[in-house]
């Protein structure tokens, strides 16, 4: 949706509504890519980033750079500060990966 910039608000919150219960079986590298997408279209969907962030910390140590960097974006962009915890684990996570 992003990559085609579809900006139907109703599908979007539907789809976010359904990806919360979902994302227990989300890949680190799907969890990144759903942010981004979420930023890139410039789509707030609070208890959906919250869930994404609460997942991402779990697999954290599973992100590549991209993923890693791509999720710190996503959430800087749409500017949802209060996600310390978040990125609090990207920072440590990032470190051995410059290397």
């Amino acid at each position: 949706l992003a990559k085609l910039a579809i900006q139907d608000f109703h599908l979007l919150n539907a789809l976010s509504s359904a990806s919360i219960g979902r994302l227990g079986d989300y890949r680190p590298q799907e969890l990144s890519n759903t942010a981004w997408a979420y930023a890139k279209l410039g789509f707030r969907h609070r208890p959906l980033m919250d869930a994404l962030a609460a997942a991402a910390i779990k697999t954290i140590t599973e992100l590549n750079p991209h993923d890693l960097s791509g999720t710190a974006w996503a959430f800087a962009t749409l500017s949802y500060q209060d996600h310390t915890p978040l990125l609090n684990a990207i920072s440590p996570a990032s470190r051995p990966l410059l290397a």
